[in-house]
């Protein structure tokens, strides 16, 4: 049975609702956050038991257009992305009081926000870490036609996972603005000429102008913003009012990032100065060129190595566990990665090109998109193996062992072929995540 609601010109307490079922599916655990214009809930899908976040509207502004029309875009712009660092929207609809809704998956971990207020400025690689991550996720977010307009620290989530730390979820979409939609009426859908929407100290000029054709330039200039804060623990504009920040947004310079952290990396104050151009020409014109210029700053957390490391193993032994025709034991392999052919053994007397025997494993490589683990055959001479064969290229998220169609003759016996690669991957992978863990010091 459904809640009873009280009369819609009421605004229920925060706790009022807690353990009741809404819509017949949701049952109420807890309160978890309250704020001007809704609340948060934790609730249980009765029907499959998984636990959710529940956000509804004050039912005072389900009357707003405008209050629920950006409510409804955050549910639907975090579903049409469908990005691993967006947080995921699962339902929406209109409770009894007139009270929209939408149901999040539920996050365990803080915001950057958070953990800024209690720690200061954070250390440059797990800034860094951080703001890669928003990249992808801005990027995707892009490509969608997407703008966020509202990034700022609160708005990035840790999640708490033991294989991979400070991974981040980006949060309230219920500014952004659809490119497409907006091109298609030569407007804006959600602001006109002269309206200023976000939050003031993340703005970008062209925002705090009022400009109507805000476009993907905005969030790197926020991102800008929020890793300069990450890594000197203040904001590059601040004022007491809004006008005055406005004022600086528009036309102060961008402090010497260097001047306040003297041990930053080389080269970073000029990326992160670029991304805070006042002139939106002059800042990187995508999000792909944002990621491009903080890649080489980028070290993974130790974990995710390690992690990475474990599944090539996993990977390598399974190739071998392939070749001898006997069903693998290995732990399994990730999703999207998959064998392209046994692994084979050349004869001695072989008029193809020799290829070497042993697995040339390469730990993680990084393009625009992300860790992609690799393990392939190598030739021992470029020259031979430019006489091969080609090896189809592995794309990225995919795991690839192939190798030209040669004769082989028999493989050695696959029990010591398996100890020895499975003992080879372990000791470059504890020697890789030695030596980023010195690195992050």
């Amino acid at each position: 049975m459904s809640a009873k609601w009280p009369e819609k010109a009421r605004t229920p307490g925060a706790d009022e609702i807690v353990g009741k079922v809404l819509e017949d599916r949701y049952r109420v655990v807890r309160t978890i956050g309250i704020g001007s214009m809704g609340v948060v809930y934790e609730v249980e899908h009765l029907k499959i038991g998984r636990r959710l976040a529940l956000k509804r509207l004050h039912p005072q502004f389900a009357d707003d257009p405008v209050v629920v029309g950006r409510f409804h875009t955050e549910a639907r712009a975090a579903g049409a992305i469908g990005h691993k660092n967006i947080v995921e929207a699962t339902d929406m609809g209109v409770l009894p009081d007139g009270s929209p809704f939408v149901v999040f998956e539920l996050l365990e971990g803080r915001d950057v926000g958070s953990e800024m207020r209690d720690s200061g400025m954070l250390p440059v690689a797990r800034a860094v870490d951080i703001a890669v991550q928003c990249c992808r996720a801005l990027l995707a977010a892009h490509e969608k036609g997407i703008v966020h307009r509202d990034l700022k620290p609160d708005n990035i989530f840790l999640v708490r996972d033991p294989e991979r730390p400070d991974f981040v979820k980006i949060l309230d979409f219920g500014i952004s603005k659809v490119l497409e939609a907006a091109r298609a009426i030569g407007r804006s859908p959600t602001t006109g000429e002269g309206v200023a929407v976000g939050t003031p100290y993340y703005m970008s000029p062209e925002q705090m102008r009022g400009y109507a054709d805000v476009d993907q330039r905005a969030d790197v200039w926020a991102l800008g913003v929020v890793l300069f804060e990450m890594l000197t623990g203040d904001l590059p504009f601040d004022a007491p009012n809004l006008n005055q920040l406005a004022l600086k947004v528009i036309e102060a310079p961008v402090p010497d990032l260097r001047s306040i952290r003297p041990t930053i990396p080389d080269g970073l104050d000029a990326v992160i100065g670029r991304a805070l151009e006042k002139d939106r020409a002059k800042r990187f014109q995508s999000m792909s060129e944002l990621l491009d210029a903080l890649l080489p700053y980028h070290r993974p957390p130790v974990e995710e190595v390690t992690s990475r490391a474990l599944r090539l193993a996993d990977v390598a032994q399974a190739a071998v566990e392939r070749e001898s025709g006997r069903k693998s034991s290995s732990r399994g392999l990730p999703s999207g990665e998959k064998f392209l052919g046994p692994v084979p053994q050349l004869e001695e007397s072989s008029d193809e090109v020799p290829v070497s025997n042993d697995l040339a494993m390469r730990m993680v490589e990084y393009d625009a998109r992300g860790p992609v683990a690799v393990a392939q055959l190598s030739a021992p001479q470029a020259g031979e193996a430019s006489r091969s064969r080609a090896m189809r290229a592995p794309s990225p998220d995919e795991v690839s062992i192939g190798a030209p169609p040669i004769r082989a003759r028999e493989a050695p016996p696959a029990a010591k072929v398996g100890l020895a690669v499975w003992l080879l991957a372990i000791v470059l992978g504890v020697g890789v995540a030695i030596g980023v863990y010195f690195a992050l010091r």
